[in-house]
């Protein structure tokens, strides 16, 4: 299709190559350890079958620095 936007589908399949190429786009600029940490993080927020909204992986990446893992809303 010519024109389309393309649309990422985060989910628990999603690896962190695909994360990492995500949150370039999103702006963010995470290391190998932070792209991990998000990783696991979408992997238990998505466990409900529904994917992650690119809100719910902003406030992810945002609380990545907090020692208390906190997961947004599904």
């Amino acid at each position: 299709m010519v024109g389309a936007d393309r649309r990422f589908v985060i989910g628990k399949h999603t690896g962190a190559k695909a994360l990492k190429h995500i949150t370039k786009k999103m702006g963010y600029e995470l290391d190998r350890s932070e792209i991990c940490a998000l990783a696991e993080r979408v992997k238990t927020c998505s466990e409900n079958k529904k994917p992650i909204t690119c809100d719910q992986l902003r406030k992810l990446i945002l609380n990545l620095d907090l020692d208390k893992l906190t997961y947004p809303d599904p």
